[in-house]
């Protein structure tokens, strides 16, 4: 089949529609991406298993922002998008997130294929929503009910778009994140590369407010002196220079470290057995608070302990494997960062129970434990 997989993000950093699109080239299929990255995204890469990109350019994206110059932007893009579906004349579309997802709809019902739709979020419980939210959300519940399946990244969002959506339970299935390590590969170089720092402390992911990232650089002053902060992933420079300017006021610079984004299948193997990771989210709507982070089962297959917030999947994961701690909301501050950071390096989880973390994610928390269960559901939808 000619599948189109339309994201609307960087395919070098997006994980799991790598994840999907090397399973299903693995099946034969013929795989062409529609994407838009974001203006700070990096673009030395491609990917292997991708026969032909389009990359969506818009010539508004310069344009103030508003609400006004917003709907110009989204038009154009939707415009785009639809007539670059019409020019792969794919067989099934893999539709990642809400921004595309009208246009691809609109594409399947026309040309009479098939929507296959991957909802990293719940949209409608996110911070800033799409508006008029009402006929964004009228929009999802409807498209999700009439096209062939949708995967959603947990059985919390799942039970929510069912019991509070509206979504019919025949029409969506979880598709967690987890790591897809057999096709992990070395770096070619690790964290030990960059400093002489004996305790690594590491945050992976995209660099952005509403992570706790500045409360943890506020915290470095309490860690142990050998302790230092990377910080791997992509961002915006405004905020980053935030966090360095906060690192600068606190002295603490020299321990601060901005590594910049790492290929998705070379992350585990470059933080591999680090000091401490974090899976930071604040709960400040229904849809962080029931997040289901890469970076927890990254840090995880790294074997490399996690300090979390306490999300019910971040919860699960770290009671069951019994390696990290989760920080309640309410009192999480630098000051309480800065112990646990301190005590999870002094607990020293020994080789051993690093080894039987890794086993346990091979055996439950891996892409190949639902790779077949993946390719079932969407060969099905596909037929």
């Amino acid at each position: 089949m000619r599948i189109s997989v339309v994201l609307p993000d960087n395919i070098n950093t997006a994980s799991r529609a790598s994840k999907e699109i090397q399973t299903l080239k693995k099946e034969g299929h013929t795989i062409n991406l529609i994407y838009m990255p974001p203006a700070y995204a990096y673009e030395d890469m491609r990917n292997p298993n991708v026969s032909r990109y389009v990359r969506i350019r818009l010539l508004s994206r310069g344009l103030p922002k508003s609400t006004f110059f917003w709907a110009v932007k989204f038009l154009e893009f939707l415009i785009q998008t639809f007539f670059s579906l019409i020019r792969q004349r794919p067989d099934v579309v893999l539709c990642h997130d809400l921004l595309p997802l009208i246009p691809c709809f609109l594409y399947s019902k026309l040309f009479f294929k098939k929507l296959v739709y991957d909802s990293h979020e719940i949209h409608r419980e996110i911070l800033s929503p799409l508006k008029p939210k009402k006929f964004w959300d009228a929009a999802e519940t409807y498209i999700i009910n009439h096209s062939n399946i949708t995967f959603i990244t947990d059985h919390h969002r799942l039970n929510y778009m069912v019991e509070k959506a509206g979504v019919h339970a025949d029409k969506i299935t979880t598709l967690y994140n987890y790591p897809y390590l057999g096709e992990l590969r070395s770096a070619g170089k690790k964290l030990s590369d960059l400093s002489y720092s004996k305790q690594k402390v590491v945050y992976t992911g995209i660099i952005m407010p509403g992570r706790y990232i500045d409360d943890v650089v506020r915290s470095i002053p309490y860690w142990q002196p050998d302790s230092d902060f990377y910080l791997i992933g992509d961002g915006g420079s405004e905020y980053i220079n935030e966090l360095k300017e906060i690192a600068s006021g606190l002295g603490v610079s020299e321990r601060i470290h901005f590594v910049g984004a790492v290929k998705w299948d070379e992350l585990v193997d470059f933080i591999d057995e680090s000091a401490v990771a974090f899976a930071f989210y604040k709960d400040n709507c229904l849809n962080n608070y029931y997040c289901s982070p890469n970076k927890l089962y990254e840090a995880l297959s790294s074997g490399t302990p996690v300090i979390g917030t306490k999300n019910p999947m971040i919860v699960e994961v770290l009671d069951k494997l019994d390696f990290g701690v989760c920080l309640d909301f309410k009192t999480i501050n630098p000051k309480a960062i800065g112990e646990a950071v301190n005590l999870t390096i002094l607990k020293n989880y020994s080789k051993d129970h690093r080894l039987k973390v890794k086993k346990q994610l091979i055996d439950n928390y891996s892409w190949e434990s639902q790779e077949h269960q993946f390719l079932d559901v969407f060969n099905q939808a596909a037929k």
